[in-house]
């Protein structure tokens, strides 16, 4: 018994002198053979893949005391790109030997007890190249615990401190240690990414608990010897893999895996000298960004001269846009920017001077430095606006798209301040708007990126709303609230209160539009925080001395902020003891929670399902209330297997005393990819005009429509009181939550813009028109259009052309003859996340799109009588008018989305190019009788085959490197040799296979899913779907000459599994093409005349026989009276249908005759029957007597073919 107890102590005492925390001796060098791979792909073996590959002996050398030096020996770089597992790496010698000096300059770096500290590297080296060295650093990183064989921490690596867990094994047999280390890169309390474009989109967390969209982990095998001094590494493998998919995961997903392979080969005696150069502190473990930030994953540059390689490109984008735009406009476009990306401020500047006095590359330009997005580029635009060297709309435009692409940061920040300063003119008051709008959208992005919002970045907006405060300046409140809504920050939120009622005395004195403001002002404060934006709602909307319209408005605002059921309750019990005094705010509430009840997208579930139980506490009668009273319409529809969705949102604000809405809204929002942003949004504002109407005493409940109309034109031209506090009209524009421009129509506008028709003088303290548009929830611009811009234009208009330059100007061109060519370039999203692998690489997710609208217009305009010297636009009314004209508007946009490696020195991944092209080219001819109100156009029918719109999408597998870019790849992902090799066999290791194929991305064709995969003989069955699928429908209009038809085909990887990705992965192209058809009879010509004015119906001949009713007017069907009684459209609301009806009337006769037309092709009626009487007017009868009638009364126009005889 006593021989057993020694036995066992004797073997404690032994196992306890190893240490298993690895070390290395201070009095040698350790060599390793390093071995790095990533690769870009879908899992099937077969398709196409791209990846790179980096080998190098490794050498680790005591330097001091817990300090190594680390030196790379003997690189070489390798890239892939083919067809999976057969095709092998090729080295790139080139890129080699260009990066070898830096990766030969030896780091220091810190280590104690399996632990990495500071990294120390010379200046010369990029922080690229010490990435690399960071991720053969991390395979060192490792914690052990002599007590425990499995425990979890969060530990530091390349990637950030993420969750790790630890699994020991002791290998008796071999007398080694095993760890098994295994990292969630989804789970971090510090996790190393950098999301661009981002910065308005919020995530959705019931989206992300379904599913994510990608998902990443990393697992390092250690094999240590154990010595009584610590444990020897052996040998280290590493396996990281990033799992994306737009979609959803279960139904396919594109992989990106990273493996490193680290083994020890000897030692060798310590004789390291101490580098030459001096080492800096360069940073821990984690992965340290640099020039990927700037750099486009789409394409790889290598900048000599940037303002020659500016120059150069611009001379292709201007000679290649003019008649149509190029096929490769936008992607010419993508590249401008991306070397202007490249250039100092100097280079910049000396652009600018080169082309700003040359208009069609100074457009160009105009939108390319706006999309560049670094500080030099926002300089410059300061500078620009600074000299007055941009007019008003081009400063407008270039500062707010340049604020929304810049890097938000300190230095960024300071410039947006410096230019709200610089554009505070009073000649250009609407650049100082659209600074200030822009510099709310930058706060937001700057407060954004850190945890708390320092004071001096608000600091402006606050002042701007102090002052206007105080001086009681409607203008600048309604502006600074703008901006703080933009900003979005919850320390601006006892400024906005100084505008709401409830929270300050003087805000009730407030007008309703700067109340409504401030709520509004608090839509993105409550993304940052809820709950104290809800209680100051919730105030507002118990409040019963507070305006409807700002309750409503309150109540919309509440519900945006997805409440709980407790306060959705409580909602719906304030709502409900105002039905019987407020039934607009009742009507309002009820309408809300009942769309709301009925939403399937999943970010709204709970509000949903809220909803649901609040609404059975409203009395069901407020669901019977017509459109006279507040509404709120919602729709929204998602699919769970494309993770997308979109709402629609309407809501119709009226007060009691209104005979149409007060206030209309419409907002999108959309759902793609675990994320959700404000698309669109647009609201109109109506109080003034409402007032106004109201005074006139006019008894519109008795009148029919038309008459309703008729006063209500009347009435516009001869009131003569307006309120001087309000707008008749305001309306706003929000795109992505973000609001772009607003207009607000006053009093001042009527009587400005009307003085000649018997105005009085009226105060002007209100604007009449104003707009704003909103982007991602923040408000861009906005404008407005005041007393001095109406009076110039009116004297434009009256006085002789000779005294306005540009008036005379416009009119000599337009006599000689127009020949122009315009193209607008849009860069119409860049966003990107950018995660580092384990490798040290940075891998990319990205989308990009880029869109140019080119128009070349040459005209011939001819006038009757010719202008005297005395000419103004005015006489534009009493002349003849003929214009010869050739139109050929095209837009060509391409949208890019890839996945893997992008750096500066190599690209490699996958890449999806969408293409689509437009072209209308069009040719006619107009004659127009001013004085007649008469318009005929004449055109020829279609003579030849025109595309009118192609769409193509493909999949692609993409290696570039900067040393080499004359040999940059691109093959299919699915190419047409590769297809039945996967339909054959599954995936089988060979020995033919190169050895980086035994050593990378296995797969097991278990692994697939079962719902998608199919059997050896299924493959064999579907192999006719790998063929390409054609389809082709043409709808003929013979009576014009022309058939439309529909092309598409299509070759995608659905055999391989049946998913939304797997059919994207492939060729997919879509065409309409417009093709002449055949006719009876041939077509000399198509001549569309309109007749408008007060007596155009009676002008209009028609070949329907008229029967004893001729006249009469077509009575409503039981069917329409049922609709209307239905739908709650009675005769109060109507006119304001009417005024609606009468806004459009012009913009659908074209689109309505046509309708008419097509309906009846192929009826026998009289299309070449032309009569002529006193009148001298033509019209065809082209549809039934009912059909004509109904066109007299309303569309007073006609279609005539000439037709050649047989």
């Amino acid at each position: 018994m006593w021989g057993v107890i020694l036995a066992l102590l004797v073997a404690l005492v032994v196992s306890e002198q190893y240490n298993y925390e690895p070390v290395f001796s201070e009095s040698k060098t350790y060599v390793f053979q390093y071995e790095a791979i990533i690769l870009t792909g879908l899992p099937e073996v077969g398709l196409a893949r791209s990846g790179m590959k980096l080998n190098c002996k490794v050498e680790i050398s005591g330097f001091a005391q817990k300090a190594y030096l680390l030196k790379i020996t003997s690189p070489e770089i390798k890239e892939y790109i083919g067809i999976w597992p057969k095709d092998p790496f090729t080295r790139s010698s080139k890129l080699t030997q260009s990066i070898a000096a830096q990766l030969a300059r030896p780091v220091k770096f810190e280590y104690s007890n399996g632990r990495v500290g500071t990294i120390y590297a010379p200046d010369s080296v990029s922080e690229t190249i010490l990435n690399i060295y960071r991720g053969i650093v991390n395979m060192l990183q490792v914690t052990i615990k002599k007590t425990q064989n499995v425990y979890d921490l969060q530990e530091s690596g390349v990637t950030g401190v993420c969750h790790t867990r630890y699994v020991i094994q002791e290998d008796k047999r071999t007398d080694r240690i095993i760890v098994v280390k295994s990292r969630d890169l989804n789970n971090c309390q510090d996790k190393v990414e950098k999301n661009i474009g981002m910065a308005y989109v919020e995530k959705s967390n019931s989206w992300q608990k379904m599913v994510k969209n990608l998902r990443r982990a990393a697992t390092f095998t250690y094999k240590m010897k154990p010595r009584d001094d610590g444990a020897l590494i052996t040998e280290v493998t590493a396996r990281q893999v990033y799992q994306f998919s737009p979609f959803y995961e279960l139904y396919g997903a594109a992989v990106m895996e990273a493996r490193q392979v680290l083994t020890f080969v000897e030692t060798k005696s310590n004789q390291v000298n101490a580098p030459q150069t001096e080492l800096q502190n360069r940073g821990g473990l984690q992965y340290q960004f640099a020039s990927e930030i700037f750099q486009m994953p789409i394409q790889l540059l290598k900048t000599r001269s940037p303002e020659t390689q500016v120059a150069e490109t611009l001379q292709h984008l201007v000679q290649n846009n003019q008649q149509q735009v190029h096929a490769d406009a936008p992607a010419k476009f993508l590249q401008l920017a991306q070397i202007l990306r490249a250039a100092n401020y100097e280079n910049i500047q000396a652009i600018w001077k080169q082309f700003a006095d040359r208009p069609q590359y100074r457009r160009w330009l105009l939108n390319a430095i706006p999309a560049v997005g670094t500080i030099d580029a926002l300089k410059v635009i300061k500078q620009k606006i600074h000299n007055q060297e941009l007019n008003p709309w081009e400063a407008a435009q270039t500062v707010t798209l340049a604020v929304q692409f810049a890097k938000a940061d300190h230095q960024t920040l300071q410039v947006a301040q410096d230019l709200v300063k610089v554009a505070e003119h009073p000649k250009s008051p609407a650049v100082y708007k659209a600074a200030i709008l822009a510099y709310g959208s930058m706060v937001n992005k700057y407060c954004g990126a850190h945890s708390s919002c320092p004071e001096e970045a608000l600091s402006p907006l606050h002042d701007l709303a102090a002052e206007a405060a105080n001086s009681a300046h409607e203008e600048d409140m309604a502006l600074a609230l703008k901006a703080l809504g933009n900003a979005g920050q919850p320390a601006s939120i006892k400024c906005i209160q100084k505008f709401l009622p409830g929270f300050s005395s003087s805000a009730y004195q407030l007008p309703v539009r700067i109340q409504t403001d401030a709520v509004m002002a608090l839509r993105n404060i409550a993304k940052e925080d809820q709950r104290k934006v809800q209680e100051i709602l919730l105030q507002m909307f118990m409040d019963r001395q507070v305006r409807t319209e700002v309750r409503m408005m309150s109540s919309m605002v509440l519900l945006e902020t997805k409440p709980g059921l407790a306060l959705v309750t409580t909602i719906a019990n304030i709502a409900s003891k105002e039905s019987k005094k407020n039934l607009h705010l009742a009507s309002l509430v009820y309408s809300q929670l009942k769309a709301l009840s009925r939403n399937r997208v999943p970010s709204l579930h709970q509000v949903a399902a809220a909803s649901s139980v609040a609404v059975k506490m409203l009395n069901p009668v407020l669901d019977r209330m017509s459109y006279r009273y507040s509404k709120a319409l919602h729709m929204g529809s998602s699919q769970n297997a494309l993770m997308a969705g979109a709402t629609a949102d309407i809501w119709i604000m009226n007060s009691a005393s209104t005979m149409f809405p007060v206030f209309l809204l419409a907002k999108t929002r959309g759902y793609f990819t675990g994320a959700d942003a404000d698309v669109l949004e647009i609201a109109v504002r109506a109080e003034g005009l409402e007032q106004t109407l109201k005074k006139q005493n006019i008894p519109f409940a008795e009148y029919p429509m038309r008459k309703k109309i008729q006063q209500i034109k009347k009435m516009l031209r001869g009131f003569k009181e307006l309120p001087a506090d309000t707008p008749l009209i305001s309306t706003y524009i929000k795109l992505f939550g973000q609001e772009l421009d607003f207009l607000d129509i006053d009093r001042e506008f009527i009587q400005t813009s009307t003085k000649l028709q018997g105005f009085k003088a009226l105060p002007a303290d209100a604007p009449l028109i104003s707009a704003y548009i909103k982007l991602f929830s923040q408000e861009m611009a906005f404008l407005d259009i005041d007393r001095e811009s109406i009076q110039t234009a009116i004297k434009a208009l009256n006085e002789p052309a000779a005294r306005h330059s540009m008036v005379k100007t416009g009119i000599n061109k337009l006599l000689n003859g127009v020949a122009v060519q315009y193209a607008l370039p849009v860069l119409a999203a860049e966003v990107r996340q950018i995660v580092p692998t384990c490798v040290g690489l940075p891998m990319e997710l990205s989308i990009y799109s880029a869109a140019v609208a080119n128009a070349a217009v040459n005209t011939d305009v001819k006038m009757s009588p010719s202008p005297s010297s005395d000419f103004s636009l005015a006489q534009l009314l009493e002349s003849n008018i003929q214009i010869y004209a050739d139109i050929a508007p095209s837009v060509s946009k391409h949208t890019v989305a890839t996945m893997g490696i992008n750096t500066h020195l190599i690209q490699a991944g996958i890449e999806f190019h969408a293409k689509v092209r437009a072209n209308a080219p069009m040719k006619f001819t107009a004659k127009i009788d001013m004085k007649a109100k008469n318009m005929k156009i004449e055109t020829t029918p279609c003579q030849q085959e025109n595309e009118l719109l192609v769409t193509r999408a493909q999949v692609f597998a993409v290696t570039r490197n900067v040393e080499d870019l004359d040999t940059a790849k691109r093959i299919p992902l699915l190419t047409q040799g590769a297809v039945p090799n996967i339909l054959k066999k599954h995936f089988e290791t060979t020995g033919k296979s190169s050895a980086e194929a035994a050593s990378m991305m296995e797969v097991s064709s278990e692994l697939l899913s079962k719902r998608f995969a199919y059997s050896a003989e299924d493959r064999d069955h579907r192999s006719a779907a790998r063929s390409t699928n054609a389809y082709q429908a043409c709808a003929k209009a013979k009576t014009f000459g022309f058939q439309v038809c529909l092309e598409y085909k299509s070759q995608n990887a659905a055999f391989l599994r049946n998913s939304p990705l797997y059919k994207f992965i492939g060729e997919n192209e879509a065409k309409i093409v417009i093709k002449p058809a055949h006719t009876d009879a041939a077509i000399e010509k198509l001549m569309l005349e309109v007749q408008a004015g007060p007596k155009a119906a009676s002008k209009i001949i028609t070949m329907v026989t008229v029967e004893e009713n001729e006249g009469e007017e077509l009575e409503e069907s039981v069917v329409q009276m049922k609709l209307k009684k239905i739908l709650g459209i009675d005769e109060e609301y109507k006119f304001f249908i009417g005024i609606l009806e009468t806004l459009l009337l012009h913009v659908v006769y074209v689109m309505l005759e046509f309708l008419i037309l097509a309906a009846n092709v192929g009826k026998d009626v009289g299309i070449d029957n032309l009569v002529n009487d006193g009148a001298g007017i033509e019209y065809d009868a082209l549809a039934s007597k009912e059909d004509n009638l109904r066109a007299q009364r309303i569309f007073p126009f006609k279609l005539q073919l000439f037709k050649q005889q047989q």
